[in-house]
């Protein structure tokens, strides 16, 4: 695994709990534990496995979740200063795997924050 892709991941995990800190506050910690028990990884495999958190965010918060994957690809494509539009029928996994390539394109000029 290259170290970029590394740099993506932990980027993401970092969206992924921020995003769930500001809407939950310490409950996001409970989310995030929840979806860890119930998938059988840790919180680092999540951000290398979205479709696992898709899963699991809409196991627990339903169609809410949704919502909860936008806010994440949003505050991920803002910090990475990538524009990515998508559709509203696109899974998070996708959506997510698309920002990353994007990113990574982009690699090889600049650097990830």
């Amino acid at each position: 695994m290259s170290s970029s892709s590394d740099d993506f991941d932990d980027l993401l995990l970092d969206s992924i709990e921020e995003t769930l800190q500001l809407l939950f506050g310490k409950g996001a910690t409970f989310i995030i534990e929840n979806i860890e028990k119930n998938s059988g990884v840790g919180s680092r495999e999540l951000s290398k496995k979205p479709a696992l958190l898709s899963n699991g965010l809409e196991r627990i918060m339903g169609r809410a979740a949704r919502n909860i994957e936008r806010l994440i690809v949003k505050d991920i494509t803002s910090k990475l200063g990538v524009d990515v539009p998508h559709s509203e029928t696109e899974s998070f996994a996708d959506v997510v795997a698309t920002v990353k390539a994007r990113a990574l394109q982009g690699k090889s000029r600049d650097e990830m924050p």
